[in-house]
């Protein structure tokens, strides 16, 4: 967890997205700024960690369907493996 924040925080692209978005939403003349720059980050956060829970429950309901039928799974695995000897013969076939 300290390694995903320290990833995050020293990332440019975020502190250019905080720097260039954010702005736009607090007044000039807004006495509270730190306060309500305070808020967006919490709002952002929460929103981003309600998105991340709904995918999470999401691809677990997924995961349990597909573990519970055996077909399903040989589907999906030759799906795949058909997409990746696609890919492999398109590597194949560039030219430089």
């Amino acid at each position: 967890m300290f390694r995903g924040f320290v990833t995050n925080a020293s990332n440019p692209k975020v502190l250019l997205f905080y720097i260039a978005f954010f702005p736009q939403f607090v007044s000039a003349d807004s006495p509270h700024k730190t306060l309500a720059f305070l808020l967006l980050g919490a709002v952002f956060v929460t929103l981003g960690l309600i998105n991340d829970c709904v995918i999470a429950w999401i691809a677990a309901s997924a995961a349990r369907a597909v573990r519970s039928r055996p077909a399903v799974r040989r589907w999906i695995d030759r799906v795949i493996g058909a997409g990746f000897i696609g890919l492999g013969v398109r590597l194949a076939l560039t030219k430089r």
